[in-house]
């Protein structure tokens, strides 16, 4: 079942790769950032209240108040202002600094998931977690030129802080609930606050004389980076430690880069392919022998 895992881990970070080319198109188009992420939310409930509809499951009723603010926890603040940090980030600071600031995200994990899931914290996977943070270093090619600020810094931290809690409180959440359940509250808590944070009018105006190709990005764009994505990593969590989900994820910047360089005409560089050698070597290195007890 650890094959399944990281097959879907890995196809989640794909799926996620791909947000910074719908985000693109939709911006253009003339959607904001916290609009383009109302919509997203807001589809993503619909559509995964349609797909456990369809295979006959049940949305489980909330059992405990630490189960609730668990909920709140994993959907406003780790998905949701996940996302919004990282985008205020990448206004302040270049998008290859806050890349690597989310990815310290792996290290809170692994450190939290000793003392939470008492997960053993191997050799490899610490020599995994330095070859991907490296990896990411050289992949963004990061320069002493490049313009940083604190609050842009502190927003880059903040956003690996809320993916690291969002990994977190799905894993422990997973010991009462469904996945179904776990996606469908973690988009509903997820809009309740982008509702309160968006000016509605305005997006409805936007969605209502928006074209069919805008409308249809829209549904593409919650489909892979919001409701089908977010349901396997959950339930990837089922067969895998969360220290390394995380660490798998870190393929998204792999895959960013090279739908940067392939859609976008990107340049590329030595330092760049280095890189993301280094990523798809640990990724590798992490799974070899994943079916096996014995670990360094």
């Amino acid at each position: 079942m650890k094959k399944i895992g990281v097959l879907f881990t890995i196809i989640a970070a794909v799926m996620w790769a791909t947000c910074g080319v719908f985000i693109k198109i939709l911006t253009k188009a003339g959607f904001t950032e916290n609009e383009i992420t109302f919509a997203k939310i807001g589809i993503s409930i619909v559509l995964v209240y349609i797909f456990i509809k369809m295979i006959g499951e049940k949305i489980e009723k909330i059992h405990t108040i630490k189960d609730f603010l668990l909920l709140i926890l994993s959907g406003s603040i780790g998905y949701l202002m996940y996302g919004l940090t990282y985008a205020k980030a990448v206004y302040y600071i270049p998008i290859s600094a806050a890349v690597v600031l989310v990815y310290t995200a792996p290290i809170i994990v692994m450190v939290c998931s000793v003392f939470l899931f008492h997960e053993k914290l191997t050799v490899k996977k610490v020599i995994c977690l330095i070859l991907v943070i490296s990896g990411c270093f050289l992949v963004q090619e990061i320069k002493s030129s490049d313009g940083f600020s604190t609050k842009g810094i502190l927003l880059g931290i903040t956003s690996g802080i809320c993916y690291a809690i969002y990994t977190l409180a799905n894993k422990s959440l997973l010991e009462k609930y469904s996945v179904y359940s776990i996606s469908f509250y973690n988009f509903l808590f997820a809009f309740v606050l982008i509702f309160i944070l968006t000016d509605k009018s305005q997006i409805v105006f936007k969605i209502l004389h928006s074209n069919t190709k805008t409308l249809i990005n829209l549904i593409l764009f919650a489909m892979f980076c919001g409701g089908l994505s977010h349901t396997l990593y959950v339930k990837a969590l089922e067969y895998l430690e969360a220290s390394k989900a995380s660490i798998i994820t870190i393929i998204e910047p792999f895959t960013a880069s090279i739908l940067g360089i392939l859609l976008f005409h990107e340049p590329n560089s030595m330092p760049k392919m280095i890189g993301l050698i280094m990523i798809l070597f640990s990724l590798i290195l992490l799974n070899v022998n994943s079916f096996q007890h014995n670990k360094l």
